[in-house]
């Protein structure tokens, strides 16, 4: 952690790109870079910051890589990030999935093609997170998925984001 006056910090958005990204009021919002450059952590933090704000179980987000196995360092991620801001959250393993006490929750998922969207058909993610977008080979599944982005708890935020690095399909 790093110390902001007396306190310590474990985490705090890079100045530029990230700060932008995390205040953006637009839906649908992409951040691109190149390895390493905290695109993942910033995304991560996207969902978190409203995380304890009055939403509760209504506050639900998704999570996708296009493969289960590209999910990997994105869990590898939440494990170092979320226990040391949330210390009160925990981590389910058969259903990559974060929840917090107030009722929050965080899934960890896959879409490898748009077919897959009937397993979230149906589902309410007032956030839906894509992590590398150049991996798949269209918009299919980025698109389809639009539909699942909702909520009815008035108010509430609703986050389409991405991540990107500059090359791919």
């Amino acid at each position: 952690p790093y110390f902001e006056g007396n306190a310590a910090v474990a985490w705090a958005p890079q100045p530029g790109s990230q700060d932008a990204f995390l205040q953006c009021p637009i839906y649908e919002v992409l951040i691109e870079g190149t390895r390493g450059g905290g695109k993942t952590d910033v995304l991560l933090m996207d969902f978190a910051q409203h995380v304890g704000q009055g939403y509760g179980p209504e506050w639900r987000g998704i999570l996708f890589r296009q493969t289960f196995p590209q999910l990997a360092d994105v869990v590898t991620k939440t494990k170092k990030w979320f226990p040391r801001i949330f210390p009160q959250a925990t981590f389910n393993e058969s259903k990559m999935t974060w929840s917090w006490p107030k009722g929050e929750t965080l899934r960890l998922s896959y879409m490898e093609r748009e077919d897959d969207y009937w397993n979230y058909h149906g589902h309410s993610y007032p956030w839906i997170g894509w992590e590398e977008l150049t991996t798949w080979p269209d918009d299919k599944c980025y698109r389809v998925m639009m539909a699942c982005s909702r909520s009815t708890f008035r108010g509430m935020p609703r986050k389409y984001r991405g991540t990107t690095n500059p090359y791919g399909p």
